[in-house]
């Protein structure tokens, strides 16, 4: 019993034997519905031809023996006919009757033939009665059995075999991707269904390999945002260490400057100078936050971002000319080469922060007689800006870093030497809000080089009304 559950339990599970056996036993039915017709039919179609051929010797039978006269001579004629063919002949003449019969069978397992005729001139009736047994029907038909039995046989070996080598090709791509799915399930994506196939089946593997690309695809994705959200976190936590040691340094500053005044210790009794002193403090921490403002707010995308037409030609020589006294102070000589009337697509306000904050920062960090050299430029499509610095140099460790907020080359990160390092962060920041711009700082033959790369404004697919705006 348990065997027999244990097997059904098996066939319930396994495609391959349900198909196996549906085919088997739907060619099984369809073999045994052939023999059965053709057994039935053959024994009905040799019953009517033996009908039909008896049928016709008893009517030559009968005329036969109208031609005979005595008694004698029909009997001799019956008892041949009688002995050759195996049957029961009964000639009723009038009011005689002559019996003869070489057959022992009964009535249920034979067939009866019988004929009325007029003999002759005397007028008499003859009724002839032929009964002859099924017997030789009986044996053909077992022929007819014996005959088809083998090839039952031999068609159930056939059909079994058949069976099984195409329940095997039918079920295999299918079992295949029922194992291929499970391992997708057990997220093993780089499992795939190698089949060069246009039926269904071919459909099916090409769709689950699309799904398998596409979780994978999102499954990277998902990975690749998880580990820039973990970046982004380590920078927010590396972002507010720098900004509390930034502003504690100078809070603690003027915390003791106003702390001493209002004690009126020692040298702080001098008020009017720690005052001044607090207020360039104070003015420091209002610039630093300001950073910080502008920093976090181009990074939420919170303030909106205007583009327009700039007369980038012009943007340069005015920070260029701004520039001059600072130069003059730190003994830096500037020069500059812009072709004119150069235009680009950007947020003017924020593209001359960017210009004020590389200047600034290419004065600042310059050796005593330095040069700073600016050249504005257009190549094919595009303008290129160079502010390069002779006779510095930048490690090539603080260039991977350069742009990070509070980053400054000068290990003792000083906020006297160095700046407060948000410069280039904002630089940085700004550039990137513009998608089609292109920039990098790096080490030349002649010092460092800050390169930007814009599309000029000529070269914009820009719609009807950005047009009709620009249109002089």
């Amino acid at each position: 019993m348990e065997e027999g559950i244990g097997l059904l339990m098996k066939i319930k599970r396994s495609l391959n034997l349900k198909m196996f056996l549906g085919i088997f036993m739907t060619l099984m039915l369809t073999f045994l519905s052939a023999f059965i017709f053709m057994r039935i039919f053959l024994s009905a179609m040799y019953e009517r031809a033996f009908s039909e051929q008896f049928s016709h010797l008893v009517m030559e039978f009968s005329q036969e023996l109208l031609e005979q006269s005595s008694q004698a001579e029909l009997l001799d004629i019956i008892t041949l006919f009688s002995f050759n063919n195996h049957a029961n002949v009964v000639l009723e003449l009038g009011d005689e009757e002559m019996s003869v019969g070489s057959g022992t069978f009964s009535t249920e397992d034979s067939l009866v033939f019988s004929t009325i005729s007029t003999r002759g001139s005397s007028g008499e009736m003859q009724t002839l009665t032929v009964a002859v047994s099924r017997q030789p029907i009986y044996r053909v038909i077992e022929a007819v059995q014996r005959t088809l039995i083998q090839p039952l046989f031999f068609t159930s070996l056939v059909a079994f075999i058949f069976s099984w080598v195409f329940a095997k090709r039918l079920t295999k791509p299918i079992i295949q991707i029922s194992k291929i799915s499970k391992k997708m399930q057990q997220l093993d994506l780089k499992a795939r269904c190698h089949f060069n196939r246009e039926d269904e089946i071919g459909v099916l593997a090409y769709n689950l390999n699309e799904m398998a690309d596409k979780v994978e695809s999102s499954l990277e994705n998902l990975q690749a945002s998880n580990l820039l959200l973990q970046e982004r976190e380590k920078q927010q936590k590396e972002f507010f260490t720098a900004v509390s040691h930034e502003l504690k340094t100078p809070l603690t500053i003027l915390f003791t400057q106003l702390d001493g005044m209002i004690k009126n210790i020692g040298e702080y009794q001098d008020r009017d100078l720690y005052l001044k002193l607090a207020r360039e403090t104070t003015e420091s921490m209002s610039d630093l936050i300001s950073k910080l403002l502008s920093i976090a707010q181009m990074q939420s995308n919170v303030v909106e971002f205007k583009k327009s037409k700039v007369n980038f030609s012009k943007l340069v020589e005015k920070v260029c000319f701004d520039y001059l006294e600072l130069a003059n102070q730190r003994s830096v000589s500037l020069s500059y080469f812009c072709e004119r009337d150069i235009e680009v697509l950007a947020n003017e306000n924020k593209l001359q922060l960017v210009l004020s904050n590389i200047y600034s920062n290419a004065i600042i960090h310059s050796p005593q007689q330095g040069l700073v050299d600016v050249q504005l430029e257009t190549k094919d499509k595009y303008c290129i800006l160079k502010f390069e610095n002779y006779d510095s140099e930048i490690a090539e460790d603080d260039l991977k870093q350069i742009f990070e907020a509070f980053y400054r080359t000068d290990q003792s990160r000083s906020r006297y030497t160095g700046g407060s390092g948000l410069g280039l962060c904002i630089v940085k920041n700004v550039l990137d809000v513009h998608d089609d711009f292109e920039y990098n700082l790096e080490n030349s033959e002649n010092g460092v080089v800050f390169w930007i790369k814009i599309p000029l404004f000529s070269t914009y697919i820009v719609d009807k009304t950005l047009k009709s705006e620009y249109q002089h």
